[in-house]
């Protein structure tokens, strides 16, 4: 019997020792992809889709992963989009393969009438626009995109907001962030009818939240009061398109540091009064989405 031990324990060991070294770093760096899949029904945390009457995550299925969006009256679950068609459309405008299972993003929201999504990729944050039905894929230009977060919880202030300026539904006026306050003034750059006192740096009005009330009567958005940015150096081996590395600076937060602080704001259009929403209302800071309004057709971009 011990023959027999020692005989398969030799079996066993003689192949890895028989490997090169190069052999044992690719099945090392293999490892992750082997294991990572492993795992079935693991769900990442929720998001809330912009209507807020339904929610989507990842959940890890055989092969990869799936995104599921629920309807959180009925729970009825169904796919948040047709992997299969979209990823082909975004494997064309990627220039690379991408697999249905393995979709290069793990968050994504969808436009107003949930026909799009967006989302980001890559360690500069790229982001595409994908439409659901007949996908087609595209990049959105970096002065349209959303200003990145360091995971989601830290903005990115080197990277000037997307601050064109929102319409009120009926056209005649538009709110814009000028020096960290609200802003609003007629429509197409015109004449300022008035602006908020108190924006600043250290606590200011988010453009990218504003969000006009069905009515016109009142502006929504959220004011941040910005958490610690941490930035960490890296040395990209070979970055997309270059031949030299390249170094980078990317923002990245580590448990305990201070991330941002948002509160949403609520005005009156006519006069600029501002109320404060009571901050109990939302005691969970990463569950406090910004304000979805009644949707606006974009005004021309002023060089103000």
């Amino acid at each position: 019997m011990k023959r027999l031990f020692t005989l398969a324990l030799l079996l066993t060991t003689t192949p890895v020792a028989a490997q090169t070294v190069p052999d044992r770093i690719a099945q090392s760096l293999a490892l992750r992809d082997q294991w990572q899949w492993l795992t079935r029904d693991i769900a990442s945390p929720a998001e809330w889709d912009a209507d807020g009457r339904h929610f989507h995550y990842r959940k890890t299925v055989a092969g990869g992963f799936a995104f599921v969006d629920v309807d959180a009256a009925t729970r009825a679950k169904a796919p948040a989009f047709d992997a299969a068609a979209l990823a082909p459309a975004l494997a064309r405008v990627m220039g690379e393969s991408v697999a249905p299972l393995r979709l290069p993003f793990e968050h994504f929201s969808y436009t107003p009438d949930r026909s799009a999504i967006r989302f980001s990729i890559g360690y500069d944050d790229t982001v595409y626009r994908c439409t659901l039905v007949q996908p087609v894929c595209a990049v959105i230009p970096p002065e349209n995109a959303s200003r990145p977060r360091g995971f989601g919880v830290v903005r990115d202030l080197r990277v000037a907001a997307d601050n064109h300026p929102r319409l009120s539904p009926d056209g005649r006026l538009e709110a814009l962030v000028l020096d960290d306050n609200l802003v609003v003034r007629a429509a197409n750059g015109g004449k300022e009818v008035w602006r908020s006192p108190d924006g600043s740096p250290a606590n200011f009005y988010d453009p990218e939240t504003i969000a006009w009330s069905p009515d016109g009567q009142h502006i929504a958005l959220q004011r941040v009061r910005p958490g610690y940015a941490r930035m960490v150096t890296r040395v990209l081996a070979a970055p997309p398109g270059k031949v030299q590395p390249q170094v980078v600076q990317q923002l990245y937060p580590k448990p305990g540091d201070a991330v941002d602080q948002e509160a949403p704001v609520l005005f009156r259009v006519s006069d600029g009064t501002r109320t404060d929403i009571d901050p109990s209302l939302f005691a969970g800071a990463y569950t406090l989405s910004a304000p979805n309004g009644a949707p606006t057709p974009r005004a021309s971009r002023s060089t103000t």
